[in-house]
């Protein structure tokens, strides 16, 4: 099986998705958006997913993430 290579947005580091390492997300904004109709289209390495996860844990009230 080919691996599929992509670049992580944060870092520019390559995910090599063979292993099922990494976070992808597709998301086009809606109307009450300031980025109104404009696509995200987002990968991270574990890395920076990790760095980020931290980011959200500390920004929301909510945590987001459930053990």
């Amino acid at each position: 099986m080919m691996a599929t290579v992509i670049k992580c947005n944060m870092c520019g580091g390559e995910i090599i998705q063979k292993y099922n390492s990494g976070f992808k997300v597709n998301h086009t904004y809606g109307y009450n958006s300031v980025f109104d109709c404009s696509s995200l289209e987002l990968d991270l390495c574990d890395d920076c997913l990790d760095k980020l996860t931290k980011h959200l844990i500390q920004s929301c009230k909510i945590n987001p993430v459930i053990d």
